[in-house]
């Protein structure tokens, strides 16, 4: 009995703690800040490196995959920590940031970026390899498994695009992205109130080509780092794998086999349908 009183109370204590840095966190959000919110592996990346070549100042200093987080930062630990937006106090307006979070009315204005979960999973599994060498799930094990974090596919997506209406969000499809770059993000600049003339949305398209990019996560290897490593691990990472691997779209029907993406769209059917990555029942 007092072992269930004294978890009680522990209980009790996380969540005035949780509630505490929770409204640390929304009093830390200013107006002005937007908010890139993806499922992992959706293109975050990418378009968070056009987005940046596009509002870098300086095109003499051409940016690298890690000065790049001075235009748009990476706030998943801190959020999911539950930790404020303090450590950015010092950023001029507007502040840009992106993360992984299902939906957050906190969230001044969002662009949230959405791929095929078919593909989307695939590339996961690859970062997941990466990220850790003891990583054991099959490809196929793991796309049909629950456990993704932050949550399941059609759960982030559905929280954003489904089951609430955010006052101020740009939706983007990767496969958009894919198919007409620049005007993407000529859309994305003009939703976030940072007009760019063609010259300077052409620069920033050359400047963040998957071949660069590669080019880029070549000469971090060089230097002896691995970059998107976020997962401790006694292992480490795998090295032969890449973040920036082949970025296309369908790859997953080469790694798949028919039944395995038979059993992904019934797995996330209703929501594939909805937002048009399947055809209407």
């Amino acid at each position: 009995m007092k072992e269930s009183i004294l978890n009680f109370a522990r209980r009790i204590k996380r969540r005035a703690a949780a509630r505490l840095q929770r409204r640390r966190f929304v009093a830390s959000v200013r107006p002005s800040d937007l908010f890139v919110v993806t499922y992992p592996k959706s293109g975050t990346v990418w378009l968070n490196f056009l987005l940046a070549n596009a509002l870098h100042a300086d095109p003499s200093e051409p940016l690298d995959l890690e000065s790049y987080h001075k235009y748009v930062a990476n706030i998943n630990r801190l959020y999911f920590e539950h930790k404020s937006l303090e450590s950015f106090a010092s950023r001029a307006d507007p502040r840009v940031f992106w993360v992984h979070a299902r939906y957050d009315a906190a969230f001044p204005a969002v662009i949230y970026v959405m791929r095929d979960p078919r593909d989307a999973l695939v590339s996961y599994w690859h970062w997941k390899r990466m990220n850790d060498t003891a990583f054991r799930p099959t490809l196929r094990e793991f796309v049909l498994s629950d456990d993704h974090w932050p949550c399941r596919w059609d759960e982030h997506v559905a929280s954003w695009l489904l089951e609430h209406r955010h006052p101020r969000l740009l939706t983007v499809r990767y496969e958009e992205l894919h198919r007409d770059t620049a005007g993407v993000l000529r859309r994305v600049l003009e939703f976030i109130e940072a007009f760019r003339d063609e010259e300077t949305i052409q620069r920033a398209v050359t400047a963040s080509s998957f071949e660069r990019m590669k080019s880029l996560e070549d000469e971090l290897r060089s230097r002896g780092k691995a970059f998107g490593v976020t997962e401790k691990s006694a292992a480490g990472p795998d090295l032969q794998e890449r973040f920036v691997r082949r970025g296309k779209v369908g790859t997953s029907k080469k790694e798949l086999d028919e039944e395995c993406l038979r059993l992904i769209e019934q797995k996330y059917g209703s929501v594939m349908r909805k937002v048009g990555y399947l055809p209407a029942a």
